[in-house]
C-alpha cells in the first residue's frame, strides 16, 4: 500500500459501513483499495448483516462485538488481530 491508501484506510476507523462503501463505489481503483478493517464499532448490531460482512470483506484486522448471538465463524479473518466482545455476545467455533 502507498502512504494514500494507508490514511484512507486509517480514516475508515470512524466512518460507518455505509460511508466506506460509498467510497468503494466511487470506481474500481477505489473499491481494491480501500479495505474495511475495523468492523462493529457504532453500526447497528444485525447478525446476519455481521456475518455477510465477516465472510465478504477478510481484512478486517480490529472487530467489535456487542449483545450478538450465533456469529457463525470467523476463522476467514486470517489479519484479524484484535476482537472486543462485549456483552451477551457468542461465537460458533465449530461452523
Amino acid at each position: 500500500m502507498n502512504l494514500c491508501e494507508d490514511i484512507i484506510n486509517m480514516i475508515t476507523e470512524f466512518m460507518t459501513l455505509r460511508e466506506i462503501l460509498n467510497i468503494k463505489k466511487l470506481n474500481k481503483d477505489m473499491y481494491k483499495k480501500v479495505k474495511i478493517l475495523y468492523f462493529g464499532k457504532n453500526y447497528i448490531e444485525d447478525k446476519y448483516i455481521i456475518d455477510n460482512i465477516i465472510n465478504k470483506f477478510i481484512d478486517i484486522r480490529k472487530l467489535y462485538l456487542t449483545n450478538i448471538n450465533g456469529i457463525k465463524n470467523i476463522n476467514n479473518l486470517k489479519q484479524l488481530n484484535t476482537l472486543y466482545i462485549d456483552g451477551n455476545c457468542v461465537i460458533n467455533y465449530n461452523a
